[in-house]
């Protein structure tokens, strides 16, 4: 399972994702940049599934180029909601970070399933995920409080946040008959979400294999990130 996680601040949307994609087995088939942006609006997107995500996020930074940021999310969910009458064979998950004309900064999810697990969203809805959203491998509470203590942004917390997920293996939603796997890799973007537009920074890159299964303890080191301030993510 690969991984994503959004945060809003009152000014921006920090949205981390990592780089692998893999076949069923957890073979890593590809390293990529998995966010796309709007050159013309406050707006980014990302996914994890099928071939569904890459044909929603690309349709979604082409309608980004026909409105505000309120209309074209009007428009994506007409969009989804005619993707119903079509037989969607894998399950995929979509996410939008972006600065709303009425709402400030947020974050948009919907799913074409409930595969993924998630209480509360209704498949093929837009629905707001709240100031803090993220998708992967679960962490134990121990974990993920070690984690907040070593700042507020997803710049000081992404790679080990994101090292931390990647440790643990997990399903893949598409075929959840298969044993689970490790599913994130690649590398660890940071794109950042303002009323100036979209940035994605390179914060971390693992040594992963194309071809093999991804091994989280191969040439294993210590997190680039240090410990910046302590405090509350959010």
């Amino acid at each position: 399972m690969s991984a994503f996680y959004a945060l809003c601040h009152d000014d921006r949307v920090e949205l981390l994702t990592d780089g692998a994609r893999y076949h069923d087995d957890g073979t890593l088939v590809e390293i990529c940049r998995k966010v796309w942006t709007s050159p013309c609006l406050p707006l980014a997107v990302t996914g994890r599934g099928g071939g569904a995500v890459e044909a929603y996020t690309k349709a979604i930074v082409g309608l980004s180029a026909l409105g505000t940021f309120d209309d074209v999310i009007e428009s994506v969910q007409r969009l989804v909601t005619r993707s119903t009458r079509f037989d969607i064979a894998e399950p995929a998950e979509v996410v939008i970070a972006g600065i709303s004309e009425t709402r400030g900064p947020c974050i948009l999810y919907f799913a074409t399933t409930n595969a993924y697990g998630l209480e509360g969203f209704e498949p093929f809805v837009i629905s707001d995920a709240g100031r803090e959203f993220g998708g992967g491998a679960p962490l134990e509470p121990s974990e993920a409080e070690a984690i907040r203590s070593r700042g507020s942004t997803l710049r000081e917390l992404g790679v080990d946040l994101f090292e931390a997920m990647r440790r643990k293996k997990g399903k893949n939603p598409a075929r959840p008959d298969l044993p689970d796997h490790y599913g994130i890799g690649g590398h660890v973007d940071l794109t950042v979400v303002s009323s100036g537009g979209c940035t994605v920074e390179r914060l971390h890159t693992w040594d992963d294999e194309v071809g093999k299964p991804i091994d989280p303890y191969v040439n294993l080191a210590p997190p680039a990130v240090k410990p910046v301030r302590t405090g509350m993510v959010g």
